[in-house]
């Protein structure tokens, strides 16, 4: 039996919502690669300072106070190379069917707090000390970088959870609310607001509203699309007049 013009719809916007969050969450794993390429750099600059100032002082026969933080950057390093690991995984999962993707998130924020507690402990150990400090201060950019890290770790997270959801069941009498809203405005306009309160009414479905919140939604909508239409008008009125 053919489908209804909402039901074909709803069915383009499914299709449209999940392949702009499949846009988004390559998006936010590409940074999530470019932060842990730049942390791991970081990490490694640390450990290089410190193995020099330990051969500067082994050579001027003074004893080795950096034992505990070299220990601790090698540590550093060791988190972040299993962070970069399991990012692998979670990439390879994310170009795929999302096979163990929420598993490889919830690692992967595990270890990149890990590491970042790591940092910040290095660096609090460092600072304390004068000749150190300047390490030290390294130490806190990278602690505040995997912080960062760590919220784009979430994005992620976020949205794998939404697209592994099995159903997006938009409730059809907000669907077709969405719809009068969209034939409010001007006609050369509706194809882009079309999408456009398709996907929010589709992100609200994926995150599990009640139906009764949809149709809330879409009345909004509809209420306000008066005044867009308004607007939207305006510009074409004022460039006719002139």
């Amino acid at each position: 039996m053919k489908r209804s013009a909402v039901g074909q719809t709803l069915d383009y916007v499914r299709v449209h919502y999940l392949a702009r969050g499949r846009y988004r969450v390559r998006r936010y794993a590409s940074v999530l690669v470019e932060h842990h390429a730049d942390n791991l750099q970081r990490a490694r600059t640390i450990a290089d300072e410190l193995a020099y100032m330990h051969a500067l002082v082994a050579a001027r026969g003074v004893a080795d106070n950096l034992a505990d933080a070299r220990a601790d950057a090698m540590g550093l390093l060791r988190a972040l190379a299993r962070v970069g690991a399991v990012a692998s995984d979670l990439d390879r999962s994310l170009s795929g069917d999302y096979t163990n993707a929420a598993d490889c998130v919830r690692l992967t924020a595990e270890l990149v707090s890990g590491a970042g507690t790591l940092a910040h402990q290095l660096a609090n150990h460092l600072e304390g000390d004068l000749a150190l400090s300047h390490v030290g201060g390294l130490a806190r950019v990278l602690a505040t970088s995997l912080f960062d890290t760590r919220r784009h770790v979430s994005k992620v997270g976020d949205l794998v959870q939404v697209l592994s959801a099995p159903n997006h069941d938009v409730g059809g009498i907000a669907g077709r609310v969405t719809g009068v809203a969209v034939r409010v405005l001007p006609a050369r306009h509706r194809e882009r607001y079309r999408d456009e309160y398709g996907s929010e009414l589709h992100e609200l479905a994926a995150a599990g509203t009640p139906r009764w919140r949809q149709i809330a939604y879409a009345l909004r909508l509809l209420d306000r699309s008066w005044v867009l239409r308004a607007e939207l008008r305006t510009p074409a009125v004022s460039k006719a007049r002139s």
